[in-house]
This record gives structure tokens, sequence and C-alpha cells, in this order.
């Protein structure tokens, strides 16, 4: 019996870190998404939220946007 994975779907975000309205940095990370079987259930990496909870917590807060979705 062939059992159906979920397909997996890369995209760059960039994360721009703000303290009271001014820049501190840019960076560039992929991430991967899950595409379950059905649509309702798209998520990212626990990992990932975490680490993205750290840096909102070490810096402020933050804007996030994503491009490139495959």
């Amino acid at each position: 019996m062939k059992v159906n994975q979920p397909s997996i779907k890369t995209a760059t975000i960039k994360i721009t870190q703000s303290t009271n309205g001014t820049l501190l940095k840019n960076t560039n990370t992929q991430i991967l998404f899950k595409k379950s079987l059905r649509p309702s259930e798209r998520w990212f990496s626990d990992g990932l939220r975490l680490a993205i909870l750290q840096q909102e917590m070490r810096n402020g807060r933050f804007v996030m946007t994503a491009d490139g979705f495959g």
C-alpha cells in the first residue's frame, strides 16, 4: 500500500527587525511549508515558529513579508 506524502513548499522570507520604527537589519531565511492533504491544515515548522518568537522577544516588533512561493 502506498502512502501519500504531503508536498513540501519552500519560500524565502525577509524579516525586517525594528524597535520604535527604526530599521535594525534585514535577514533572508528559507522556511519549509508543509502542505497537507487538506488545505486547511497548512503549517510551518515548530522550530521556525520558536525562532521567530525568540527573535521577536529580543528585538521588539518586526515586520515579515514573504515572496517566491513555489
